[in-house]
């Protein structure tokens, strides 16, 4: 299995409160979420008025799938129009030593339903 992390720094410009701002950040992190099927949150600076930074995880059973929707949601995020983006940042790993493997070969799976602790 292959997780993939990302983070997009936003500069809301023009924002005079924390209100406007959550609103800002809430359109996109809902809208991200539905469109992509993501985990999308914003995750530092979240008392910062005139930045954001949002943070979103995807899960594939391929590496390359799990790089184009890192890149599609930061993509996505850009062209929204709602905030100039001031860096972003994004990377996958494979998670429980599976990627490219079946899990019957590695021995982590036990009988039906039931999955075993391994080291």
């Amino acid at each position: 299995m292959w997780v993939g992390v990302g983070r997009v720094a936003l500069a809301l410009e023009g924002v005079s409160s924390l209100k406007d701002k959550r609103a800002i950040v809430r359109r996109l992190v809902e809208r991200a979420r539905h469109r992509f099927n993501a985990a999308v949150a914003e995750v530092e600076a979240q008392e910062v008025r005139d930045r954001a930074v949002l943070g979103f995880a995807v899960l594939s059973n391929e590496g390359a799938h799990c790089d184009r929707m890192l890149e599609e949601i930061a993509q996505w995020i850009e062209g929204s129009g709602l905030a100039p983006v001031l860096w972003r940042k994004s990377e996958r790993v494979a998670f429980g030593g599976l990627a490219g493997r079946r899990p019957e070969q590695e021995g982590v799976l036990g009988s039906w339903g039931t999955v075993e602790e391994s080291g």
